[in-house]
């Protein structure tokens, strides 16, 4: 007959029980409703077995057809650029008991082609808190990407052209501003020549400070 710390380690367990099972059918709902509600790419994985499911939006999204419901199908479509970071991201995941994670990749299209995705995913943990299942939630964001990577290609072009162009105007200035100093060392004994070197040095050191703020706003 089981004394009371046995009955009392079975309650226990007979609770988190529940509670795990409750996790799991909100989890459930939760996956339908968003298969149905959204265009996104929804998954659904075991853990233990490896078994994993997909709704429409893989075809949606991806042009997927033929489709393997494992985890290895998944984790071959990711780039292999992407993979580590992937794999490293769940990995974190498990070993701090973390129930949401976002992970940025690269997923291969059905025409060879990859999109950039955004993949929101919750794990589902047992009762000694193991990983058991997990459901993710991947959105197609490669015209967010594409937009930001043209974004920081243009800045890198312009700060290129500002900096040839500063340094091609920098060039005949400095030039100019040593003839500037040739000429301010006869302009005592000529007053004509004194008044146009003032002018041409303050011009002078007017345009080198539009060139150096040119630079301070590109780099």
């Amino acid at each position: 007959m089981p004394n009371f710390k046995e009955l009392a380690e079975r309650s226990h367990l007979m609770a988190r029980l529940k509670i795990e099972e409750e996790k799991y059918n909100n989890l459930l709902t939760r996956f339908n409703t968003l298969s149905k509600a959204t265009s996104d790419a929804i998954w659904d994985l075991d853990i233990k077995s490896g078994y994993m499911v997909w709704n429409k939006g893989i075809v949606g999204i991806f042009g997927h057809r033929d489709i393997a419901p494992t985890r290895e199908w998944w984790l071959s479509h990711i780039h292999p650029e992407d993979l580590d970071l992937v794999l490293n991201e769940f990995e974190q995941l498990f070993k701090n008991h973390k129930n949401r994670t976002k992970t940025e990749y690269r997923f291969r299209c059905a025409d060879g082609t990859y999109k950039s995705v955004l993949d929101r995913s919750f794990t589902l943990f047992d009762e000694e808190e193991k990983p058991v299942r997990i459901i993710g939630s991947i959105q197609d964001i490669t015209e967010r990407v594409n937009y930001v990577n043209a974004m920081q290609e243009q800045n890198v072009r312009l700060r290129e052209i500002s900096w040839i162009q500063s340094h091609e105007v920098r060039a005949p200035l400095a030039r100019i501003m040593g003839l500037v100093k040739l000429l301010d060392a006869t302009a005592e004994t000529h007053p004509d020549v004194k008044e146009l070197v003032g002018h041409l040095s303050g011009s002078a050191a007017e345009l080198d400070n539009v060139i150096s703020n040119i630079l301070k706003r590109t780099s």
